[in-house]
């Protein structure tokens, strides 16, 4: 690790002044550059860092400010609004600090009479006792999955007087753009870090970099299969995070990042944090 240290400090240097939140991880960094200086693939990973989307808790505000703004300018009437975390299930979810956060910057700028709600099955018997304006809230947008498949659902189960809204606080450009027909905010909007980044021939050379990175990883944890989550779930190659992993990072980053065990199996010192059933 300090043979890195010393050989690239300068290249090590930048990376702190462009992203300060790597200073707190030098140990988990120093050991992610030992793995790339084995695969040849240390610029890429420096690449990947430089571009890294660490969203500090001002620049979240700042995000959350940006939807409230896009609520105030598109909702008619708030009373009969219902703010919808997508968590499915009762297992916690960061739709659901999204959708907190959120409501107590609303609070903050005088908006209220509309329900917070924070799973989204909800939704139907509160649409039912009058609250027919849908807006859907999540962190963030990865491979569009998700949001094709409720958005499917409540379509088929309710009889819509107005298209819902979807809400996110990022996601990937490229995901966001294929749903033409579906009305999505999304302020943060970034490009995936391999495909959307290199050109031409390099996008090849770089993909099997990573995939030889990736070779660094357990095959599968609990039923987890990495071929799933390999470069990112639905193949997003997402860079982002908020500060702390404090919204859970998402499935949609590189597992090089977070992806908790070796290939032998050992419990890895790595750069972000996912919490996930089965991890």
């Amino acid at each position: 690790m300090k043979s890195y240290k010393r050989e690239n400090y300068n290249q090590l240097v930048s990376l702190y002044l462009k992203q300060r939140w790597l200073v707190k991880k030098k140990t988990e960094l120093y050991n992610l550059f030992d793995i790339s200086k084995k695969h040849t693939s240390t610029e890429l990973v420096h690449s990947l860092l430089e571009r890294f989307n660490y969203i500090d808790d001002e620049n979240y505000q700042f995000l959350l400010d940006e939807i409230a703004e896009y609520l105030e300018d598109s909702v008619k009437d708030f009373n009969n609004t219902q703010i919808i975390a997508l968590a499915y299930d009762s297992n916690t979810d960061s739709s659901q600090k999204i959708l907190y956060d959120l409501s107590n910057t609303l609070a903050m700028r005088g908006v209220k009479g509309f329900e917070s709600i924070n799973q989204f099955g909800k939704a139907v018997s509160y649409y039912k006792k009058g609250y027919t304006n849908l807006i859907f809230i999540d962190e963030f947008i990865g491979s569009g999955k998700t949001l094709k498949v409720r958005n499917d659902w409540i379509t088929k189960n309710l009889e819509l007087d107005q298209k819902p809204h979807y809400l996110y606080l990022a996601g990937i450009k490229s995901s966001i753009n294929k749903f033409h027909d579906i009305q999505i905010f999304c302020p943060l909007q970034m490009d995936k870090g391999i495909s959307e980044h290199y050109q031409g021939d390099e996008i090849e050379q770089q993909i099997q970099k990573m995939l030889s990175l990736e070779s660094e990883l357990y095959e599968e944890i609990n039923e987890k299969r990495l071929g799933d989550y390999s470069f990112g779930y639905g193949k997003s190659e997402a860079l982002y995070t908020l500060e702390g992993c404090r919204g859970n990072t998402p499935n949609n980053v590189f597992p090089i990042f977070w992806w908790p065990k070796d290939n032998e199996n050992k419990d890895r010192l790595k750069l972000l944090t996912r919490r996930e059933k089965g991890f």
